[in-house]
């Protein structure tokens, strides 16, 4: 009898080792790389079982998944993102690997049902390293049905998770599946979901950031509105809004979506609006930034982008900071190798909850006199409360009133910088200081 135990002992043992590689097949390995191909990426056994979405880049066209296999992460995604867009993937394996769910569907399989471009929304968590921290949730860009949740949010994710926040990479509905306000729902449903389930995410339901890309920087910014926005959705206001190369208003394309997707139908949808016309004293801070030389922004009338975007802000007395960079193209992320690198530097921690937006470093601000906010002078920074008027937080670089928008055109006074200022280290992009010549002088108006 002694002996039969034994022999089934050993019998069991030898199962499970032969068992062992079938277990391992079933993660991946978090050693992906800028030269790592998107076949070999999307072969991985952990981005297979996490259920992100890779195929961006092929436009969610049948017959296409195999089209950019052969490209290098690097390719597919540029140079401005590939390593943080590596560390991002290989942070999701990671936390795949030690039993994180990623993929959240939005909607239950009735509404799926109800609606088959439902099936499509999603997001991918990202936990943060402590509990209870905040959560930013980050839109990519789009055009038409192309999007880019791999090259612009997994690669922020990755940034955001340094700072220790929560991150959530949004995947909204796009063309043609963007009609009747599509993409609010989708957003509002999203935080909604967080919300609901702020406990098991480890999140703050208040304060949290909105991040977006160009059109999805449109969609962000009209959700942090009264109008459109969180409101309508019974939703707390979003504590920041934050914004790279934003679409403002899409004049130039909406009679192409009106006619394509809502024809015939009364009423107003989200891409008729200018993110300027919806501007209030009740908007939350604001950061944004973009570039001069960004073609997609000038084809679509630059002084009704950020520029608008800028003197509705100001015209509303909301905290806000607005950078334009010389050379910085339309789509390049993080924007590593270009003069809007290290942008994310200045955001804030993610894990207390008295957070405030930098929005300058002292020693940039004092070598750079014509370099300022719009609305406010020299050295400030902006709570994530939204809180505005009198004092800043006495926790920032300096307390220095707030000021007054500039009335004309030319150069933003400095007035309130503080004098300790001078002795700082390093603009918060890395450049040396005293030679940003990136940066444009605050401006009223239309860009000279």
């Amino acid at each position: 009898m002694k002996h039969r135990i034994c022999t089934a002992a050993a019998c069991i043992c030898l199962l499970l080792m032969m068992a062992l590689p079938a277990f391992a097949a079933e993660y991946g390995e978090p050693d992906i790389t800028p030269q790592t191909t998107m076949g070999e990426i999307r072969s991985n056994p952990s981005i297979l079982g996490a259920g992100v979405w890779t195929y961006s880049k092929e436009q969610n066209l049948p017959g296409t998944e195999d089209w950019c296999n052969d490209q290098t992460l690097e390719k597919y995604v540029s140079s401005h993102v590939a390593q943080d867009c590596a560390d991002g993937l290989n942070l999701l394996i990671r936390n795949y690997n030690a039993g994180v769910q990623i993929t959240y569907k939005l909607y239950s399989e009735q509404e799926i049902a109800e609606d088959s471009s439902r099936n499509n929304v999603e997001f991918y968590y990202y936990p943060a390293s402590t509990p209870d921290a905040k959560y930013a949730l980050v839109l990519s860009g789009n055009i038409f049905n192309r999007t880019a949740e791999l090259k612009e949010c997994i690669s922020t994710a990755y940034q955001l998770h340094q700072k220790g926040y929560a991150v959530f990479v949004m995947r909204y509905r796009a063309y043609p599946d963007n009609d009747n306000n599509s993409p609010m729902e989708d957003i509002a449903r999203a935080v909604k979901y967080i919300i609901g389930h702020a406990q098991q995410f480890g999140v703050q339901t208040e304060s949290y950031a909105l991040i977006g890309y160009s059109s999805g920087g449109h969609l962000a910014g009209l959700f942090a509105s009264d109008a459109l926005g969180y409101k309508n959705y019974g939703l707390p206001k979003p504590g920041a809004v934050i914004l790279a190369y934003p679409i403002v208003q899409f004049s130039e394309i909406t009679p192409i979506y009106r006619v394509g997707i809502d024809p015939f139908v009364c009423g107003r949808f989200y891409y008729e609006y200018s993110l300027a016309d919806l501007i209030t004293e009740d908007y939350p801070p604001v950061y944004f930034w973009y570039g001069r030389d960004d073609l997609t922004l000038n084809l679509l009338c630059w002084p009704l982008q950020g520029p608008a975007l800028s003197k509705a802000l100001a015209a509303h007395g909301v905290p806000y900071k607005e950078v334009v960079y010389d050379h910085a193209a339309h789509g390049i992320g993080l924007g590593r190798g270009t003069a809007a690198a290290g942008w994310t530097k200045p955001l804030p921690s993610g894990k207390n909850r008295q957070n405030n937006i930098k929005y300058a470093d002292p020693g940039f601000a004092a070598a750079q006199p014509g370099f300022c906010n719009r609305r406010h002078y020299g050295i400030f920074s902006v709570s994530l409360h939204g809180a505005s008027g009198g004092h800043l937080p006495d926790d920032g670089p300096a307390a220095v009133p707030l000021g007054k928008a500039c009335r004309k055109p030319g150069r933003c006074r400095t007035e309130g910088m503080a004098a300790s200022a001078a002795g700082s280290a390093e603009p918060p992009d890395g450049r040396e200081t005293g030679r940003d010549g990136a940066a444009e002088p605050c401006r009223y108006g239309p860009h000279q």
